[in-house]
C-alpha cells in the first residue's frame, strides 16, 4: 500500500494561520484554535474519514505559555503529518515530530526563551520553501526507518473520537494499544507530561488515602464538633443561670433603689411644700401689712399735703395779722406824733385811748403766739407719726427680704437633693442597660 503523507504547520502568529492544507484538512486543524491545553506539549493522534477518504492524523502540539508576533497570550503552535494509514510506532513518531520542532521550528518561526515560547514571524507564508524542505525530510526519515508493520490499515478503525479522550504516557504507549485505543474511540494524546499507568496508580492509592483520612478526620472533627457543642449548650445553660439570678437581684436591688428614691423624694417634696406654703403665708401677711402701710402713707401724705396748706394759709393769717400790727403800730405813734395838734382833746384823752390800745395789741399778739404753737405743734406730732410709719415699712421690708432670701435657701437645699438623687436612678439605669446588653448577646 502506497503511503500518502502530508505536513500541515499551523498556530496563532497573529490569528491563527495554517500552512499546506486546503478543504477538508483547513476545517479540521481550524478545531485547534481555542482550545485550553493541559500540559506543555502533546502529540494528538486522530482518525478521520471524509468521503471514501480515510486519514490518521498526527499532531504535535505547544500550548502553554506561547506568545503571537505581538507578544499576547493564548496562542499556540503545531506540526501535524496526515498519513493515509495507521504509523503504529507511536513514540518514533513522537520523536520525529519534536525533532522536526526543536531542529527546523525554532530559531526559524519560534523562539524558546525560559519556558516562554513566541512566534518570530506574523505568517507562515513568509518561510514557504524552509517548511518544504521540512516536510521532505520528515518523508525521508519515515520512508528510510520504517517497517512494513509499522503501517496498519485503517480499516475497522473508528472515525472523528466517537468517545471520550484516552490521555496516556508516552513511553507506556505501545502499538497495541495504541490501535486498540483508535479501533475503539478513533482519539489518542499522549505526551510524556501524563502520568504512567504506576504513578496513576500511586496517585490513585494516595488519593484513597487522603479521602480516608479525609472521611477520618472528618468523624473527628465532628465528634469534637459535638463535644464542643456540648460545653457551649452547658456553658450557654450555666451562663442563662447565672444571669436569670443577677437579673433578679438586679431587679430586686432597683425596685429597693427606686422604692427609697421615691419615698425619699415624697419627704422632701412634702417638707418642702410646707416650707414654701409657710413662707408662702408670711409674704401674704407681709404683702397685706405692706398695702395696709401704703395705704396709711398715703392717707398721711394727703393729710400732711392738707396740713401744709393749712399751715401756709395760717402763715398767710399771721403775716396778714402781723401787717395789721404793724399799721396799728404805725397808728399809735402817729397819734403819738401828732399831740400838739390835738391838744384841744385834752391829756386824759390821749392817756385812756394809749391804754385801750397797747391792751388789744398784747391780746393780739398772744392770739397770733398760740395759734402758731398750736399749728406747729400739730404738723410735728403728724411729721413724727408719719416718720415711725416709714420706720416699721423699713423693718417690714427687711423681714420680707430676709423670707425671700430663707426661700432661695430652701430652694438650693431642694435642687441638691433632686440632684443628690439623680445619681442613683442613674445607677440603675445603668444596670437596666446593662443587663439589656446581655440579653441582646445571648
Amino acid at each position: 500500500m502506497g503511503l500518502n503523507i502530508k505536513l500541515f504547520v499551523h498556530g496563532v502568529p497573529m490569528g491563527q494561520k495554517i500552512w499546506g492544507a486546503q478543504g477538508d484538512d483547513n476545517r479540521y486543524l481550524s478545531s485547534f484554535y481555542g482550545p485550553k491545553w493541559d500540559v506543555p506539549e502533546v502529540m494528538i493522534v486522530e482518525t478521520m474519514s471524509f468521503g471514501n477518504s480515510s486519514y490518521c492524523y498526527y499532531s504535535f502540539v505547544k500550548g502553554q505559555n506561547v506568545y503571537d508576533s505581538q507578544g499576547r497570550a493564548g496562542a499556540y503552535f503545531a506540526l501535524t503529518l496526515r498519513i493515509n494509514a495507521f504509523y503504529s510506532d507511536i513514540q518514533n513518531m513522537y520523536n520525529i515530530l519534536k525533532a522536526a520542532y526543536s531542529k527546523m521550528c525554532v530559531g526559524l518561526c519560534i523562539d524558546e526563551t525560559n519556558d516562554k515560547t513566541k512566534f518570530l514571524l506574523a505568517d507562515f507564508q513568509n518561510v514557504d520553501s524552509k517548511f518544504k524542505e521540512i516536510e521532505s525530510h520528515i518523508l525521508n526519515y519515515i520512508s528510510e526507518f520504517s517497517i512494513d508493520s509499522d503501517i496498519v490499515s485503517l480499516n475497522g478503525v473508528a472515525s472523528g473520537g466517537k468517545g471520550s479522550v484516552f490521555n496516556m504516557n508516552l513511553h507506556e504507549c505501545s502499538s497495541a494499544v495504541a490501535i486498540d485505543i483508535l479501533k475503539k474511540n478513533g482519539k489518542l494524546t499522549v505526551s510524556p507530561c501524563y502520568l504512567s499507568l504506576s504513578a496513576s496508580k500511586k496517585v490513585a492509592q494516595y488519593q484513597e488515602e487522603m479521602q480516608r483520612n479525609a472521611q477520618k478526620a472528618q468523624e473527628e472533627i465532628l465528634l469534637q464538633k459535638q463535644a464542643s457543642q456540648q460545653k457551649i449548650n452547658e456553658v450557654i445553660k450555666q451562663s442563662k443561670e447565672d444571669y436569670d439570678s443577677l437579673k433578679r437581684q438586679s431587679d430586686n436591688e432597683l425596685r429597693e433603689q427606686q422604692e427609697q428614691s421615691h419615698q425619699q423624694l415624697s419627704r422632701l417634696k412634702d417638707e418642702n411644700e410646707r416650707k414654701i406654703e409657710s413662707i408662702r403665708q408670711q409674704y401674704a401677711k407681709v404683702d397685706i401689712e405692706l398695702t395696709n402701710l401704703h395705704h396709711i402713707i398715703k392717707e398721711k401724705d394727703k393729710e400732711i399735703t392738707s396740713w401744709a396748706n393749712r399751715c401756709k394759709k395760717k402763715e398767710q393769717e399771721i403775716e396778714q395779722c402781723n401787717r395789721t400790727v404793724k399799721t396799728l403800730v404805725q397808728q399809735v405813734n402817729s397819734f403819738q406824733g401828732g399831740g400838739n395838734r390835738r391838744d384841744r382833746f385834752g391829756n386824759s384823752w390821749l392817756k385812756g385811748k394809749r391804754a385801750i390800745i397797747g391792751i388789744g395789741s398784747f391780746f393780739m399778739l398772744l392770739l397770733i403766739v398760740f395759734i402758731t404753737w398750736f399749728i406747729v405743734s400739730k404738723f410735728i406730732g403728724q411729721t413724727n407719726k408719719i416718720q415711725n410709719q416709714k420706720e416699721q415699712i423699713g423693718q417690714l421690708r427687711i423681714t420680707n427680704d430676709s423670707i425671700r432670701k430663707e426661700n432661695e435657701r430652701l430652694n438650693i437645699i431642694n435642687d441638691s437633693l433632686i440632684q443628690h438623687s439623680i445619681p442613683k436612678t442613674d445607677s440603675v439605669n445603668k444596670t437596666k442597660i446593662s443587663i439589656r446588653n446581655f440579653e441582646k448577646k445571648e
